[in-house]
């Protein structure tokens, strides 16, 4: 249930990420291909942990999710905190937890279903982005590019 719910976490953020590139990228050339970066990365993590768990994998998923959430955290000093960036730092933020746990409970050896996690994910991220709307992620007028 942990990577379950790990590929969960990956492809919630991979999701709302993904929603917000093209807002970031009219920002900043850099931002936007940061936020593309991490939606890479983060539905490779999915896809991952769903075809072949590894402690190795989980610990890299839960290095990823710890980055986005201290960008996020260093980037509120220039930007107000904002109701999506704190729900999706939630989001990450049990996605490290469930990270950690995952890399200590050692590798997954059942290799039934492996595919319904995968299905899942990509479930999830296709629904978060399909109803993130990009407005609700503006910036203040002549506010400085960040980062999440």
């Amino acid at each position: 249930m942990t990577r379950l719910l790990l590929i969960c976490a990956c492809g919630t953020s991979a999701g709302i990420h993904a929603a917000l590139v093209a807002g970031h990228l009219a920002e900043s050339r850099t931002l936007g291909l940061a936020f593309a970066a991490a939606v890479v990365f983060l539905a490779a993590a999915a896809v991952g942990l769903a075809l072949r768990p590894s402690p190795l994998l989980a610990a890299a998923a839960g290095a990823l999710f710890a980055g986005l959430i201290l960008a996020y955290v260093a980037t509120r000093v220039s930007e107000p905190v904002d109701a999506l960036g704190i729900g999706t730092k939630a989001v990450e933020t049990v996605g490290l937890v469930l990270a950690v746990a995952a890399a200590r409970a050692g590798r997954d050896t059942r290799r039934s279903l492996r595919l319904a996690p995968l299905a899942l994910a990509l479930v999830v991220a296709a629904l978060v982005a399909a109803v993130t709307p990009a407005e609700a992620h503006d910036h203040p007028p002549g506010a400085p590019p960040h980062g999440h």
